[in-house]
């Protein structure tokens, strides 16, 4: 596809986005259309989530659990900096989970809406 069609097609998305608006502002009851003019949201390889969930869940959480224990037990240095790091990286890899799993019950929600199955 050269550089011509992708701007006519981005054109052409533009156009539906502000139709779709403009309607909006006219009736904001009205019915939706039956397509959604944007491209779906970004999602995560199947593969990619269920490791990230994997981590946040339930590894993450147990490996920071058994360093502070064992680290108190046996005196090991560093324990609030290593434990902290591991709660903001737990944090980081849990928001990531959740908010690729929000997207896909998102686009669900519209998927079933408007009777497609993507």
């Amino acid at each position: 596809m050269d550089m011509k069609q992708k701007m006519a097609e981005l054109d052409a998305r533009i156009a539906a986005r502000k139709a779709v608006v403009d309607a909006d502002r006219k009736n904001p009851f009205a019915e939706r259309p039956k397509e959604r003019p944007d491209l779906p949201p970004p999602r995560l390889i199947e593969n990619a989530y269920d490791v990230l969930k994997y981590f946040a869940l339930i590894l993450l959480p147990a490996l920071t659990t058994f360093y502070i224990t064992v680290s108190k037990i046996w005196g090991w240095p560093l324990r609030g900096q290593i434990a902290g790091t591991m709660v903001a990286l737990n944090t980081f890899f849990g928001t990531i989970v959740g908010v690729f799993s929000w997207r896909h019950k998102k686009a669900l929600y519209w998927s079933e809406r408007n009777g497609r199955k993507d």
